[in-house]
């Protein structure tokens, strides 16, 4: 079981101190190095429909306990960004996240594009 609080101390004390930069940096940090994913790498679909899946703290920590992954911390606390690591922790969990690197490049290609024709959407 990989116990996110262990690797989630810095994140909490920059998103506390309110660095948003600094914390987004250390998130992706976080999730790169324990995951080898980050939110970038999932269609806004998908990551609308896990969401889902984990409304609340309780139901994230059970979810990501059956893959191997407790986002439980200290004083019946839940590590920060809780929710993010959970859909992350799914998308893998699901195989959405190819490990060919050339489908990868080509999946974030695709991700990049569906986010252009939705913000060209919105604009028009």
């Amino acid at each position: 079981m990989i116990r996110l609080a262990n690797y989630t101390t810095k994140l909490g004390f920059l998103i506390r101190m309110n660095c948003h930069e600094e914390s987004y940096k250390e998130f992706v940090r976080v999730c790169k190095n324990i995951l080898g994913i980050c939110l970038d790498d999932l269609f806004s679909d998908d990551c609308n429909r896990l969401a889902e899946m984990v409304p609340s703290p309780v139901a994230a920590i059970r979810m990501c306990r059956l893959h191997g992954y407790d986002l439980s911390a200290k004083n019946n606390d839940v590590v920060p960004s809780w929710q993010a690591f959970a859909i992350l922790i799914l998308a893998k969990a699901e195989g959405l996240i190819p490990s060919a690197t050339t489908l990868r490049r080509e999946r974030k290609l695709a991700i990049r594009a569906d986010d252009l024709l939705r913000a060209r959407s919105m604009h028009a």
